[in-house]
């Protein structure tokens, strides 16, 4: 009898929490900020992934833990956030490296909405040789209510530029390692002798061009757009394109016949500062793998 007193006890307690979630929703009077972690790469054509499990930790102006949340599956966290308070949130991982967020809620008495904020934040592993801690001293990101737009926004410039930094810092750090550095610096023998064969022989080579495949560089992925017409991609890239697919605003510049050529480029964006772009291949007008294309030597 007691333990069916325990079961109707714990449902009821089920149903008044999800009424408690149910109205929180229903509030005119909160943020709900809608997010998803990922894993950002700095290595050659690095792609980003989503990462599970992500510590998301809430704290009121007075430092008091307020909530504590993990990322789903998919990366995704949603935080709560009523209005007139002042919060800071933290997003870690083992294994990678910690960023906190700001997040100032304050709007005016008459503003009764639930605003719902999107955004993506992108954690870096961490490397013992690579010290990012000065970066990160003070929040990636500054979220307040913008009069003027009557919404809630971010500086971009200042999260686009401590983030620029801090890959520029790993792109140093990968194109210093070498993957060939246990050869002597006095050694007389060929690098391919050092080789086995049967990876020689799997080394991709660039042949003959198809006029069905056009290389194009995608330079930026927002979840949170369109980007502003003044944001530095458009300045700095030339001609830009942009395509909305799996949630994102993704922008690609040039087009290119050949790898070669589309490499070139990369580098050359790369090195203005867009160290995350990459090559990506359609062909036929329909984005495919590299794995696909024919890349055989030319006959």
């Amino acid at each position: 009898m007691k333990n069916l007193k325990f079961i109707i006890l714990a449902i009821s307690c089920l149903v008044f929490v999800n009424e408690a979630s149910s109205k929180l929703f229903e509030r005119k009077d909160i943020l709900e900020m809608k997010g998803i972690v990922k894993q950002t790469g700095s290595s050659d054509y690095s792609s980003e992934y989503v990462l599970d499990s992500a510590l998301v930790t809430i704290y009121n102006e007075t430092s008091i833990t307020t909530t504590v949340l993990f990322s789903d599956d998919k990366g995704r966290c949603n935080l709560i956030l009523p209005f007139d308070n002042k919060y800071t949130v933290s997003v870690s991982k083992n294994g990678f490296v910690t960023k906190i967020i700001y997040i100032d809620t304050r709007v005016s008495r008459k503003t009764k909405q639930h605003f719902v904020f999107p955004f993506d934040i992108d954690l870096f592993q961490k490397i013992e040789d690579v010290d990012i801690s000065n970066l990160l001293k003070e929040p990636i990101a500054f979220v307040n209510f913008n009069i003027i737009k009557k919404d809630f926004a971010y500086n971009y410039n200042y999260t686009d530029r401590i983030n620029a930094q801090i890959r520029k810092l790993y792109t140093e750090y990968y194109l210093s390692y070498s993957p060939i550095n246990y050869l002597k610096s006095d050694s007389t023998t060929a690098i391919t002798d050092q080789i086995p064969p049967e990876i020689i022989s799997d080394q991709t080579v660039i042949g003959t061009i198809d006029a069905n495949v056009i290389y194009k560089i995608q330079v930026i992925a927002v979840m949170s757009g369109p980007l502003p017409e003044n944001h530095p991609v458009f300045s700095k890239c030339g001609v830009v394109e942009v395509y909305y697919n799996d949630g994102f605003f993704k922008y690609t510049t040039g087009e290119f016949g050949d790898f070669a050529t589309a490499e070139k480029r990369l580098m050359e964006l790369r090195e203005i500062g867009f160290y995350d772009a990459f090559i990506v291949i359609s062909k036929n007008e329909i984005q495919v793998p590299y794995e696909e294309i024919n890349l055989s030597p030319a006959q």
